[in-house]
């Protein structure tokens, strides 16, 4: 189970770095943006060029995966405004052993679609993400990933979505 309680993190974190640590303005954009691509080992942060950043304070994530009727506990995180403007900030927060080749991102009606191939502890971690909101007080991640080899008992694929909403002050 380690291994989706991995995926579990690093989706709440690739959601966190796509929608919210961006180069861009904090001005939100309406319509489809221009697509950005960046693979070969670039940085799971920086959202495209025009997505608003998500507000400094503290954020509720709450997280479902198909399969797991009990669900998985909330967890709740402080959003500082070094993590909104350090790029680098979500790629520290992998395992150091996770090796990504392969990140991919563009803007899409408004969502960042993402694909990223990933490797750790001996398994190819393939996940696709959407996610979509308003960005500066809540969006949602829903992620497709599946593990080679997959653990004995885990379902594979994995659907998981991971609501992240900004809930006040830190």
């Amino acid at each position: 189970m380690r291994i989706s309680m991995t995926g579990a993190a690093i989706a709440a974190l690739c959601g966190l770095a796509l929608a919210g640590c961006g180069k861009s303005g904090d001005a939100a954009k309406t319509g489809d943006a221009p697509a950005a691509t960046a693979s070969g080992g670039g940085s799971v942060a920086g959202a495209p060029a025009g997505m608003p950043k998500p507000r400094v304070g503290k954020w509720k994530l709450t997280t479902s995966m198909a399969g797991m009727p009990q669900g998985i506990p909330a967890q709740e995180i402080c959003i500082t405004a070094e993590m909104v403007n350090d790029t680098e900030w979500s790629k520290s927060q992998l395992p150091k052993d996770m090796d990504c080749p392969v990140m991919t991102q563009r803007v899409e009606g408004g969502a960042i679609i993402a694909h990223s191939v990933c490797k750790v502890n001996g398994h190819t971690l393939t996940g696709d993400t959407r996610t979509f909101g308003d960005f500066r007080d809540s969006y949602t991640v829903e992620t497709t990933s599946s593990v080679d080899p997959a653990p004995p008992g885990m379902p594979n694929p994995t659907k998981m979505t991971i609501k992240a909403e900004r809930v006040g002050d830190c």
